[in-house]
């Protein structure tokens, strides 16, 4: 017995290795979320279903157009105005955005085919 010395890593026995995640949704989506699950484990056989299997697969539906519009109504009036001055520019030439502001505000924008409406 001389010198043994055992590490505690040595000791403990492997830990399962965890593949799940928190994130962050609103109690409308967390009930909404519930709800569905408990719907899909109304019945007789099989292991219950689980959220994440629920989640996965409706991420699976999403498509470009779903993803796009998720994106246009994560803008601000800031960021529309921002995006359809460089719209603007890039088809009649550059101008302050005081320039801009003022043609927007005077419905003389030239470029408002370009121009998102607002949803």
């Amino acid at each position: 017995m001389e010198n043994m010395v055992i590490s505690k890593r040595e000791l403990k026995p492997s830990a399962k290795k965890n593949n799940a995640s928190g994130i962050r949704v609103s109690k409308a989506t967390k009930k909404l979320a519930s709800q569905i699950k408990d719907k899909a484990n109304e019945k007789q056989f099989g292991k219950k279903v689980q959220i994440d299997k629920i989640v996965a697969k409706a991420l699976t539906k999403l498509t470009q157009d779903d993803i796009k519009d998720l994106q246009d109504n994560s803008l601000t009036n800031g960021d529309r105005f921002d995006r359809d001055y460089v719209a603007y520019c890039a088809k009649h030439g550059k101008v302050s955005e005081d320039e801009y502001l003022g043609l927007v505000m005077s419905g003389q924008n030239a470029g408002a085919d370009e121009i998102k409406k607002m949803p």
